[in-house]
């Protein structure tokens, strides 16, 4: 319905400027603007309401999580085969937890969809990372992923153990390089 009103005002807006090319007259020119002046306004709300959507969760975004966050140190520079603490990753779960919802779905295309990588790689992480974790001396927010008694472990597991930590390296790594890019653009939207 609103497509075809659209046309009717275009339709209209063009005959006014044939005629006005013909006869030129005042009430045709007020005619002509005020029939630019609907098809105008039938774009501006919804540019508006779209635009407004997205800057309110850009900002949610930039605010819950920070590229100066502690899981973004985390993500950034830290050797996963060493001892690290669960907390680090708090902004993540916070993120996956409260992001994957049609609430906080940007209307952008291009802003939803390094939203939904970020969010797929970061639940394909902590699954991951959940699997090869194990608490260290008994500590619940201190975990390793270092394979307990190593001695007794065969050599073919211990580097298939290394890969695999490897691997959560570097798919930390790559989560860190997306939210980086999703926040430079986030903040270039809002003109930060």
């Amino acid at each position: 319905m609103k497509l075809f009103l659209m046309i009717i005002n275009l339709i209209a807006l063009l005959l006014s400027v044939s005629w006005l090319s013909f006869n030129f007259c005042w009430s045709s020119v007020i005619t002509m603007l005020v029939l630019l002046s609907t098809i105008f306004a039938q774009f501006i709300p919804s540019v508006i309401i779209k635009n407004n959507k997205d800057k309110e969760l850009a900002e949610s975004f930039l605010k819950e999580f920070p590229s100066t966050c502690e899981s973004c140190r985390l993500l950034k520079s830290q050797d996963l085969h060493s001892p690290f603490r669960l907390s680090a990753l708090n902004e993540i779960e916070r993120f996956i937890d409260s992001w994957n919802n049609t609430s906080h779905e940007f209307i952008k295309n291009k802003l939803e969809k390094q939203k939904k990588l970020l969010l797929d790689e970061s639940k394909k992480f902590l699954t991951n990372l959940g699997e090869k974790t194990i608490s260290v001396s008994g500590n619940v927010d201190l975990v390793t992923t270092k394979l307990q008694e190593i001695d007794k472990i065969p050599e073919s597991v211990k580097n298939k153990d290394w890969d695999e930590v490897e691997q959560l390296n570097k798919l930390a790594t790559s989560i860190y390089n997306i939210h980086q890019k999703l926040t430079r653009n986030l903040r270039k939207f809002l003109n930060k």
